[in-house]
């Protein structure tokens, strides 16, 4: 079930498709402002911005199946049919499933904002499985990855299901995986006061990459959530620019 505030969101335009992907436990309002830019500029995108993580429902597919990350497929699959080129713009979460895909689907580039390469160090983490029976659900506030500068009229998810950490842990490593097989242009962006991810995770994300084609933005006055946050215009056009300099000629 959504929340108010988590509907899926479409911004028809032009000839070129971006397909935003939101964090964990976050919901598209946090990408809706980058929607909204990326369609008022002069070659308008056909962006769609959709739900990834409501707490009814895991959050991926698990490893084994081979079908990890089929949110963004689905979507860039849908996406491919209005338009002569897709990209991929996922934030945290939303960043690692955006390369994993950016790695097996026939899109023009990514861009991957506050993504992480390694999970936090946790006492509990190596006994997720074990410990769904007994906890399946995890409180979770959103205040903890924001500056108060963007915490307003944030819809998120006040919970997630324990379940997922199991699909998480299984995502990420599949993404580690794939970062050297990635031949596309890859944009990550960052802010040193991301108190969520940490800042290294940018830097080893771009040393995981083979591609000739990548670059590496940091901010510093932002927290995690980077599309909401104060440097926002900042994000927003330079993933336009990049969007300009990767993509296919008119």
């Amino acid at each position: 079930m959504l929340i108010p505030g988590a509907e899926p969101l479409f911004f028809p335009g032009g000839e070129t498709g971006v397909v935003l992907v939101h964090g964990f436990t976050g919901t598209p309002f946090e990408i809706r402002w980058m929607g909204e830019y990326l369609t008022r500029q002069g070659s308008p995108s056909w962006v769609c911005a959709w739900p990834v993580t409501p707490p009814s429902r895991p959050l991926i597919c698990c490893a084994s199946t081979g079908r990890i990350g089929w949110p963004v497929s689905r979507r860039a699959y849908c996406c491919s049919n209005h338009t002569r080129q897709v990209f991929l713009m996922g934030l945290s979460l939303g960043g690692v499933l955006s390369l994993l895909d950016g790695a097996r689907l026939p899109v023009q580039g990514v861009v991957a904002m506050s993504t992480l390469y390694r999970l936090p160090n946790h006492p509990l983490l190596p006994f997720a499985r074990l410990l769904h029976p007994f906890m399946p659900r995890q409180g979770f506030s959103q205040a903890e990855n924001q500056t108060a500068a963007s915490q307003s009229d944030h819809p998120h998810y006040p919970y997630f299901p324990t379940r997922v950490v199991c699909e998480l842990t299984d995502c990420v490593q599949a993404m580690r995986q794939a970062l050297p097989e990635i031949k596309i242009p890859i944009q990550l962006i960052h802010s040193h006061q991301d108190g969520t991810v940490a800042p290294e995770n940018m830097d080893l994300i771009y040393a995981a990459l083979k591609t000739p084609h990548k670059e590496k933005l940091w901010l510093e006055k932002s927290g995690h959530v980077i599309t909401c946050e104060p440097e926002r215009e900042t994000v927003f056009a330079a993933a336009q620019a990049f969007l300009q300099r990767v993509g296919m000629p008119a």
